[in-house]
């Protein structure tokens, strides 16, 4: 093929880009009936840096520029799920992400995010694991300069550079990875929770109380050393806790986000004027005024057979009227 000898500006102009979106310099070269050469001087005459030799043998289109800024819900919520469930090689060459199969959804969405074109993988001994795997140096080094290190388990600190209308993604991604909203006993009592190392854990319960205004409580873990949980419980508190998780959130676990939901909001009707609640307002007067006679919380909550946390809007009003 005879070598063009000069090119337009269009031409030059979508050798770049063509470059710039994962093509190779031998491709763009034949492409455009031009040397190797004249490629390389026309992407460096427009400030376009060359890939690296890693880079240039790489099978799959990505994305490596993704955890450069913090500066998204994505990125906060993603690095938050790297930091709990993510796991960056000690190699620097590759990290991975591990979820449920079930998750296999919010997996695929980190997939797109990075713009990658790598197949997802089972784990062979446990086929209900998804797994993306990506080998990186840049995103591996970039991960490690974010504190997401390898071997992380018991020596994870809270990221200090998150800014403040992203913390929340940043905790939601933290959650769907190593965190829980469960209800208990006959009440059904909700609780939030999440586990990690003490430094993270001590860090999070004080933006919790900070941002939330509630009591976050922290306990040792039963066995690990050095590992702690915070948790937050009861209805009142566990519903300020998950607006502030989900405000204006795009992207979290479906499961975990229709448990958020289950929690019953501040200042939910109660009585007559709420078409869901069980109780009458005839019953809210009378629970009010055998509560009056000293008679437990429990036991109102189990004649009439509402949970604990609707007995308690009652009896403070923190019902709408």
């Amino acid at each position: 093929m005879p070598v063009k000898k000069i090119l337009s500006v269009s031409e030059v102009n979508s050798i770049v880009a063509s470059y710039q979106q994962g093509q190779t310099i031998l491709f763009i070269a034949n492409q455009f009936a031009t040397t190797r050469k004249r490629v390389a001087a026309i992407l460096r005459e427009n400030g376009t840096e060359k890939r690296s030799h890693c880079e240039q043998q790489r099978k799959y289109r990505l994305n490596e520029a993704f955890f450069d800024k913090i500066d998204t819900e994505a990125k906060a919520y993603f690095l938050g799920l790297m930091y709990a469930d993510g796991h960056n090689d000690k190699s620097g060459r590759r990290f991975s992400l591990a979820l449920q199969l079930r998750d296999k959804a919010i997996v695929e969405t980190f997939k797109q995010c990075l713009d990658y074109e790598g197949p997802l993988l089972c784990d062979n001994s446990n086929p209900n694991v998804c797994i993306l795997t990506v080998s990186s140096i840049r995103l591996c080094a970039r991960l490690t300069e974010l504190g997401c290190i390898p071997r992380k388990s018991l020596i994870l600190t809270f990221p200090d550079f998150v800014e403040p209308n992203l913390l929340h993604h940043f905790i939601r991604g933290y959650l769907d990875g190593d965190g829980w909203i469960t209800f208990s006993g006959r009440s059904k009592q909700p609780t939030i929770g999440a586990l990690g190392t003490d430094s993270f854990i001590r860090t999070l319960a004080g933006i919790i109380t900070k941002n939330v205004s509630v009591k976050a409580t922290i306990r040792p873990h039963d066995t690990s050393k050095g590992i702690c949980r915070v948790m937050v419980c009861g209805s009142i508190k566990c519903r300020k806790f998950a607006d502030f998780l989900y405000k204006d959130a795009t992207i979290f676990l479906e499961r975990k986000k229709e448990r958020a939901d289950r929690i019953c909001p501040v200042g939910q009707s109660i009585g007559e004027r709420d078409s869901q609640s069980k109780l009458t307002n005839a019953m809210v007067e009378a629970i009010r005024a055998e509560r009056a006679e000293k008679v437990s919380r429990l036991a109102l909550s189990q004649k009439y057979g509402v949970s604990l946390s609707s007995i308690d809007r009652v009896i403070y009003k923190l019902a709408n009227w």
